[in-house]
């Protein structure tokens, strides 16, 4: 019995010499581990959080004390803070950036669009031409009805900001030209909650294609009457007026000659 003992303590004493570099970095280990949990128990046992909800924590201290703090959660609160009509490409996009100063999300799920007025260009020269069918769909597609409606799916994080586009087509004549588009727009979140843009004067295109076109002789008449419904449009001083219709009527100013006295 003795010698066993004496083979065990032999074999330990090799365990602890060949491993007494890991040893000392797991004691150290759970020197630091107690270090930092057991204040930490502390505290946990003389403020004992029992109860968190959206307006107030109840907690109980060490001497067994209720304490109740108030906290007043705000609402879903979101404002627009910037917006860009983007005109590169062949459609115009709005670029909105929203903010969100509640403490809830804000679910963005309708846009509505007040056209306070449209008009389709008229093509100055008579053409023939025949369509193709486009390849993609837009996200939002306007006529001329006074009031539209389209959805959207768009949450916007509590105390936090967003950012997203609106692509912008019509589907209302010649389909080589745009229409004038006077309008605003509302975007609904959550229950009834509403931001409304600023008024906007954005030349649209049509969504359809064309394969091919014929140019023919120019019709006066429908050059002037875009020229009046322009110089028209261009009364509304309370919109944001795109750099594409300025530069639209800034032409129509410029050869004005060409179709006036005809």
């Amino acid at each position: 019995m003795d010698n066993k003992w004496k083979n065990v303590k032999k074999e330990l004493k090799k365990f602890f010499f060949k491993n007494k570099g890991k040893l000392f970095c797991i004691v150290v280990a759970i020197g630091t581990i107690f270090a930092v949990i057991l204040p930490l128990l502390d505290i946990i046992k003389k403020n004992n959080i029992v109860e968190i909800n959206d307006s107030k924590v109840i907690s109980i201290d060490g001497d067994g004390n209720t304490i109740i703090v108030e906290y007043e959660r705000t609402d879903a609160n979101v404002e627009i803070v910037d917006l860009k009509i983007n005109e590169d490409g062949e459609f115009p996009i709005l670029d909105i950036k929203v903010r969100n100063k509640g403490d809830f999300i804000a679910y963005l799920h309708t846009v509505k669009i007040y056209m306070l007025n449209y008009f389709q260009m008229e093509n100055i020269h008579n053409e023939s031409y025949y369509e193709v069918e486009p390849s993609s769909n837009y996200d939002i597609v306007l006529s001329n009805e006074d009031e539209q409606i389209f959805d959207i799916s768009q949450a916007v994080p509590q105390n936090g900001v967003d950012r997203f586009t609106i692509t912008l087509a019509t589907n209302t004549g010649d389909p080589g030209l745009p229409a004038i588009c006077y309008f605003y727009a509302e975007l609904i979140y959550n229950e009834n909650d509403i931001i409304t843009t600023s008024k906007m004067i954005i030349p649209i295109n049509n969504g359809r294609r064309i394969a091919a076109k014929y140019v023919g002789d120019m019709n006066y008449e429908n050059a002037k009457k875009n020229y009046e419904e322009l110089l028209k449009i261009d009364n509304y001083t309370d919109a944001v007026k795109s750099n594409l219709f300025n530069s639209i009527l800034e032409s129509y100013k410029e050869n004005e000659d060409d179709f006036i006295r005809k």
